[in-house]
């Protein structure tokens, strides 16, 4: 989770690779991310705005002071259902 306790707004950039074999990732009607490669799971949850591009998601977003912007990665199975956060 990113937290802003200064005094002013801050812009933060993020970049995530998943170093697996040939993950399959696509987004659920949430807005979670869902990588999936042979019989593994990674599900990203988080509110920032991000996008895939060169087998990466970025993203870009600003942090008010007192805000916070939570990320929450789970891991699970691929045959079951999507890992609870």
């Amino acid at each position: 989770m990113l937290a802003n306790t200064g005094s002013t707004n801050q812009v933060w950039q993020t970049a995530k690779t998943i170093a697996l074999d040939w993950p399959w990732v696509n987004r659920l009607d949430d807005g979670t991310l869902n990588a999936i490669t042979g019989p593994e799971r990674l599900v990203l949850r988080t509110p920032a705005a991000l996008r895939g591009e060169d087998l990466k998601t970025l993203g870009e977003f600003a942090v008010a002071v007192g805000q916070c912007v939570p990320f929450v990665l789970s891991h699970g199975v691929s045959d079951a259902e999507q890992p609870i956060a």
